[in-house]
């Protein structure tokens, strides 16, 4: 994907390790699991890079320019959740703040301030359950807040008891806790929709010293994936249920397979320097799935150089595409939502202002004549940013 981006989407993005003492989970004890499927990826290539497709191997379905409240011009990505023919978008401006939006881009509502440093409601992750209602999370605060579809208040959830390290919202709209201390003797539990634990589907396991910069828990229609703590498998849950569990097989290159002793011992001054020099993945950052696609993304280090590798599986080709250059052309997607069969992309003002301030030389007319149609008519001017494109592999 064009490296151009106006936004700097976050998304939990790569980052060094820090020294807090985290609890990971361990996935030996699967009677509470249940019945579910097992599935392996594997990554032959840290540093693989697919061909792009071509205009004629894809289609920009439709796209949706958003109504933006004028008075943000400069604002972060970290998050966006397409769901019930909504778009909801958290910017990171300040203090986090979602933006909720019709099916035609009008502004419905937000939730959060991000102009008041002092009053803002601030929280790190947020989910839709089926009936629009909005759940937030804050860490900090550990306080969970729902609103209904209209933005009122429904209710607010005090989680400082069990402290979880962050949530999930299944469809049905009850809670997935991910926990880094060992508070009720869970990794990860199932909770009802006033945060009461029902049931501990994983036991609390080892503590690490360090811990890298990831997202959690990613919601894609009924779908809700987590990713353990430094773990290199993700649960998958359709509803409340456990569907699959998916390894992904770096081949030895993985952290925990290379120096799992540095990780799991206590803070030395050297081990810092171990995981500076270290040469493979990290951990997950994301990891979303439908019926039709599969997003997966890993951070990699080598001498101090830390990178992510997006991959896209496109399940009924079984074919692996490189995110970094999905398309020929211009790129001036950010982030990436998969809803059901669509790719879902995001669109900055200051990204299109980046593409347009190069000079239309012959370079320049030649990746413009590989874009599609679409992002020809952003670049010149004819489409309204922000805005969200749906896009079909054909």
């Amino acid at each position: 994907m064009d490296r151009i981006l106006g936004i700097k989407l976050k998304h939990f993005a790569i980052g060094v390790f820090s020294v807090t003492v985290l609890a990971a989970c361990s996935l030996g004890d699967t009677d509470t699991l249940g019945n579910y499927k097992k599935e392996t990826i594997t990554v032959d290539s840290l540093d693989y890079k697919s061909k792009p497709l071509t205009k004629e191997q894809y289609s920009i379905d439709s796209v949706c320019s958003l109504e933006w409240p004028q008075d943000i011009q400069y604002y972060s990505i970290s998050n966006f959740i397409v769901k019930n023919k909504r778009a909801y978008v958290q910017i990171n401006s300040y203090n986090n703040s979602v933006f909720v939006f019709d099916a035609n881009g009008k502004f419905l509502w937000k939730k959060g301030d991000y102009n008041n440093l002092e009053t803002a409601d601030e929280f790190e992750t947020f989910f839709v359950d089926n009936n629009n209602n909005l759940h937030t999370f804050c860490y900090r605060e550990q306080r969970i807040d729902v609103f209904d579809s209209d933005g009122k208040s429904l209710r607010k959830i005090n989680t400082r008891y069990e402290h979880p390290l962050s949530i999930g919202v299944t469809g049905n709209g009850q809670y997935l806790y991910s926990f880094m201390e060992n508070t009720c003797g869970a990794a990860l539990a199932i909770c009802d929709n006033k945060g009461n634990i029902q049931k501990k589907l994983i036991p609390f396991g080892k503590k690490y010293s360090y811990r890298p910069y990831q997202g959690f828990f990613f919601q894609n229609g009924n779908r809700l994936s987590h990713i353990p703590l430094l773990s290199d498998s993700i649960l998958v849950f359709n509803s409340d249920t456990l569907e699959k569990v998916v390894k992904v097989d770096f081949k030895g290159r993985f952290i925990l397979d290379v120096i799992p002793d540095v990780i799991t011992s206590a803070v030395e001054d050297d081990t810092t320097y171990k995981l500076g020099q270290f040469n493979g993945v990290n951990s997950f950052s994301e990891y979303q799935e439908t019926e039709d696609f599969i997003f997966y993304d890993f951070s990699c280090s080598r001498l101090h150089d830390f990178y992510a590798g997006r991959r896209l599986i496109r399940k009924k080709t079984n074919e692996t595409l490189s995110l970094w250059s999905l398309f020929e052309g211009f790129n001036p997607f950010s982030g990436l939502f998969l809803l059901d069969d669509k790719l879902v992309f995001f669109v900055s003002e200051e990204t299109v202002e980046a593409i347009r301030s190069r000079p239309r030389d012959e370079k320049f007319m030649e990746e413009y004549n590989k874009s599609a149609p679409q992002v020809q008519a952003l670049i010149d001017g004819k489409i309204k940013t922000p805005a969200i494109f749906y896009i079909s592999l054909k």
